[in-house]
C-alpha cells in the first residue's frame, strides 16, 4: 500500500505477484509506466484506491505491507481492518505508523495548525523548503517527506498501545517490532522514536467484523497541542512551548501583520526538526520557545502592538 517503489522491490525479491494500491493517481500512473515499459503486467498490478472506502479481497495475500500510510487514512481503524482482512491465514502484516507523544509529531502538528489559515499553494512551501534546506537546491528526502506531513489531508496519531491492542484483537500475533520502546510512555519528547514498526502474523480466520474500529477512529486521534494531555502528567516544558506558540499565533493572524511572517516562522521551526535528527540531546523546547517569544516581541515592537 502506498508508493510503488516497494512493489518493484518485492517483485525483484521474487514475489510471484504484487498488487499495489495507492490513493495518489500520480503514483499509480508512474508505476503503470514502469510496469508497461518492463513488460511486468502479469507480475505487478496497480490501482488507485481509497482503502477506507474500497474493500480489498479477503484472505488473499501472504503479506500486506503498510509503511507510512495508515495514519493518513481518513479513518485508520476502517482502513487497517480492511487490510487485515486481506491477509491469508498464516500470512503476515508489516505495519509502520507515526506515534503520538513524540517531539517530531508535536512540531508537525504545530506547523499544520500554523499554516492552516494561510492560503498559500503547497508548491510555494515546497520550492522555498528546497531553497532553504537542500544543499544542491534539488528536491531531497527531507523536503519531500515534510511536504507530505504538512499537507496530507489527515494525520491521525495514536499511542503504540492502541495499535498493538487493535491488531491483537483482530487475532494477529506480534512477532517482531522496531522502535517500539519506550512503550510505557504516552508522551516522551526526548527518547521516543517518532514511528514504530510491527510485524504481525495472522493466526486464523477470525471474523474481523467483531473487532472494534473505535480505538483507531478519528475521534480518538490525539491532538498534540491539547494542553490537557500534558497538564495531567506535569510536562511543564511542553506546556510552555504551547503557550508561547499560541501567544505568537494570536498576533500573526491579525489583519495588520504581513502573512509572509507565517511562512517565515514555519521554516524557522522546520529547522528544529532537521536538526533534531542530528542532535537529539538538544533542548528543543527551549529553542522553540525562543523562536516564538522573540518573534512575538519583534513583531509587537515593529508594529507597535500592545
Amino acid at each position: 500500500m502506498g508508493t510503488g517503489r516497494q512493489a518493484i522491490a518485492f517483485h525483484s525479491l521474487g514475489a510471484k505477484k504484487v498488487c499495489h494500491y495507492d490513493i495518489s493517481p500520480y503514483q499509480v500512473e508512474n508505476l503503470k509506466r514502469f510496469i508497461e515499459s518492463n513488460s511486468l503486467q502479469s507480475k505487478i498490478t496497480t490501482d488507485c484506491a481509497d482503502l477506507v472506502n474500497i474493500q480489498l479481497p479477503k484472505n488473499s495475500f501472504n503479506l500486506v505491507y503498510l509503511h507510512g500510510n495508515v495514519h493518513h487514512f481518513s479513518h485508520t481503524g476502517i482502513g487497517l481492518k480492511n487490510c487485515l482482512s486481506a491477509v491469508k491465514k498464516g500470512g503476515y502484516l508489516w505495519l509502520h505508523f507515526y506515534r503520538s507523544g513524540t517531539i517530531k509529531h508535536f512540531v508537525i502538528c504545530l506547523l499544520r495548525d500554523l499554516i492552516s489559515l494561510l492560503n498559500v499553494d503547497h508548491r510555494e512551501y515546497f520550492i522555498n523548503s528546497i531553497i532553504l534546506f537542500s544543499d544542491n537546491l534539488l528536491p531531497d528526502y527531507f523536503t519531500s517527506t515534510l511536504m507530505d506531513d504538512l499537507f496530507a489531508s489527515y494525520i491521525h496519531l495514536y499511542t503504540p498501545k492502541s495499535y498493538t491492542t487493535f491488531v491483537q484483537d483482530c487475532n494477529f500475533e506480534i512477532i517482531f517490532s522496531s522502535k517500539l520502546e519506550p512503550l510505557g510512555a504516552d508522551v516522551d519528547h526526548k527518547y521516543a522514536h517518532e514511528s514504530t514498526i510491527l510485524a504481525c502474523k495472522k493466526n486464523n480466520e477470525k471474523d474481523l467484523n467483531k473487532c472494534s474500529i473505535d480505538i483507531l477512529s478519528p475521534e480518538r486521534s490525539i491532538n498534540q497541542l491539547n494542553t490537557e494531555i500534558y497538564s495531567a502528567n506535569n510536562h511543564k516544558e511542553i506546556l510552555q512551548t504551547i503557550y508561547a506558540y499560541n501567544s505568537l499565533k494570536a498576533i500573526l493572524y491579525t489583519d495588520s501583520i504581513p502573512k509572509s511572517f507565517i511562512m517565515t516562522v514555519a521554516f524557522k521551526v522546520l529547522r528544529v526538526i532537521k536538526d533534531y535528527g542530528v542532535n537529539k540531546t538538544k533542548n528543543n523546547h527551549k529553542h522553540l520557545q525562543q523562536i516564538f517569544n522573540n518573534s512575538r516581541e519583534i513583531i509587537e515592537k515593529e508594529f507597535k502592538i500592545t
